[in-house]
């Protein structure tokens, strides 16, 4: 448990606020940490923009379109809430990240730890944006309609405070969850499923349309969520005015919100007291041991690395669950003829760009594991360095499981896009060829971030960083590149009449992309060994 401080809460806070700056300063006496303060810096500064031109966006909806229906409201409220809910999770850690298992160990009292982790929630950038998009909001209803001003002022109040504690709440309970490998696998599952789910309610429309019946029936649906839910609420308070009808609104949004107010002081409670959850499985006295793969062209010490990588990734829920999505996304693509035209106002009436863009989208999704090849380390990263294998074979073999992984997704993308038609085998070809040059482009660059700018990944945290900051943005730069260049190639094939030069060109790309993936295996090695303290204070 935590120990009881004598100070007051600012006192507190002062000593717990410079003890976490002074960390940060101790961290830039290392030059990667130099060099990732700038991506962060450029990370920001993109979200500056969108904080601001959002924060315009709300303003100039609402002065504009709330005199026609109120109806918008309940649309900016529903993005509110969704931004604030959803987008923590998605920026996969980006935010400053605070663990307050480690908190707790300072001499705080609760009510500073209480307060700190409602205030950590309020000025996370997600939450940040949504309170500064609401304020927007707000100054838009006050000038278009002073009468309502109060109302309004109320509705966000509420609607504020309780998106706040919902957000806390959910984090402190899946975070808890996360602790053990059967919570993390039963969490993403779960979440899989529910993703897959909205994607088919959404995007997938058979041939044919939708009948009226199920529109019916989708906008019953969604009416009755919307009036219950919080958005909802929150727009039935500006919109009714002061009647029976809007106090009872107010009193069911307060009993809410002193509910989830009491159960994030118990989850709190718990972690304040030092509890941590524990897997509790059951082990058996006796060891079983398997024999290792040996794969066909290639060495024992090659096969182990590889089968060890290959079993990390599949206990990796997260990774698990991109790589379905990928395959749901080709699926829909290929079964869902509005799909495309609904999700990206694409038009797409064959099978020519399926192969493509979920290829595509697969390097996007396993960059992270190129970029990062020692995500799957964590402590055993000394291992390696005590084992008698050289460091080129290491990373061949980690290279060589992510390619394996390619190689999976390339046959069920195949599959499944063969279910709308035949794929000419040009295509085909020109698919496999493309995929095997950007692949080892990916590699080479992807061998030298990771031993640049290496990332330690906890699997136990919810919003982990898969890959550092400077290997997150140079990796969606080179992609950008990759596929930009393919594309312009295309146009000109096309519009020139040359359906060789794409064959050509993309055979050029494989020969450089082999002559550089060499070239990462034989200097990478040495960076890795003169940049060892550095890993080993990343990672170790």
């Amino acid at each position: 448990m935590a120990m009881t401080s004598p100070g007051g809460i600012t006192d507190q806070f002062s000593v717990l606020a410079l003890a976490r700056w002074q960390a940060f300063r101790n961290s830039l006496r290392r030059k990667q940490k130099q060099y990732e303060l700038v991506f962060t810096v450029m990370y920001w500064l993109g979200g500056l923009g969108i904080f601001l031109g959002g924060g315009a966006l709300f303003f100039a909806a609402t002065f504009f379109l709330l005199p026609k229906s109120t109806a918008m409201l309940g649309v900016v409220f529903w993005i509110l809430f969704l931004v604030w809910q959803f987008v923590p999770v998605v920026l996969e850690g980006q935010s400053p990240a605070v663990d307050f298992r480690e908190i707790a160990r300072y001499p705080i009292t609760f009510k500073l730890y209480y307060l700190m982790s409602l205030a950590y929630g309020f000025f996370d950038p997600a939450a940040a944006t949504a309170v500064f998009w609401s304020l927007c909001t707000w100054l838009a209803i006050t000038l278009r309609k002073p009468e309502w001003a109060l109302r309004a002022a109320l509705a966000f109040a509420l609607f504020i405070l309780l998106n706040l504690l919902m957000n806390r709440v959910v984090f402190a309970w899946v975070s808890r969850i996360m602790q053990t490998r059967k919570g993390r696998e039963r969490l993403v599952m779960f979440g899989m499923l529910c993703a897959v789910m909205s994607q088919f309610m959404v995007y997938y429309q058979p041939r044919g349309g939708v009948s009226q019946t199920r529109a019916r029936m989708l906008l019953t649906f969604f009416t009755n969520v919307h009036t219950f839910s919080p958005a909802g609420m929150a727009q039935a308070i500006i919109s009714k005015g002061w009647v029976a009808a809007t106090t009872a609104v107010v009193a069911g949004l307060a009993g809410v919100i002193i509910l989830l107010g009491v159960v994030l002081f118990r989850q709190l409670w718990r972690t304040y007291c030092g509890e941590i959850g524990s897997e509790g499985s059951k082990r058996s006295g006796a060891v079983q041991v398997q024999p290792g793969w040996k794969l066909p062209g290639l060495s024992e010490t090659t096969s182990a690395v590889v089968e060890k990588e290959l079993r990390y990734m599949m206990k990796d829920p997260k990774l698990v669950m991109n790589v379905i999505m990928i395959w749901a996304v080709c699926f829909l693509m290929t079964t869902g003829s509005q799909f495309m035209k609904n999700a990206f106002k694409f038009n797409l009436q064959n099978s020519t760009y399926v192969l493509p863009f979920t290829m595509g989208y697969s390097f996007l999704v396993i960059s992270p594991q190129v970029f990062n090849m020692f995500w799957s380390d964590a402590t055993g990263f000394q291992r390696w360095l005590l084992s008698p294998i050289p460091t080129r074979q290491i990373i061949a073999a980690k290279n060589i499981s992510v390619a394996v992984l390619v190689a999976i997704n390339m046959v069920v993308i195949t599959g499944i896009a063969r279910l709308r038609g035949p794929i000419q085998m040009t295509q085909l070809a020109l698919t496999l060829l493309c995929s095997a040059y950007v692949g080892l482009f990916m590699f080479g660059a992807g061998n030298f971030f990771s031993v640049w700018f290496p990332k330690r990944v906890d699997p136990t945290k919810m919003t982990r960083k898969n890959v550092s900051e400077a290997s997150g943005i140079s990796s969606m730069l080179l992609l950008a590149a990759l596929g930009g260049s393919w594309f312009l190639v295309t146009v000109i094939a096309t519009g020139l009449h040359m359906p060789w030069l794409p064959f050509a060109v993309a055979a050029s790309l494989l020969v450089l992309g082999a002559v550089f993936y060499q070239f990462s295996l034989a200097k990478v090695p040495r960076i890795a060994e003169k940049g060892l303290d550095k890993l080993l204070a990343e990672l170790g």
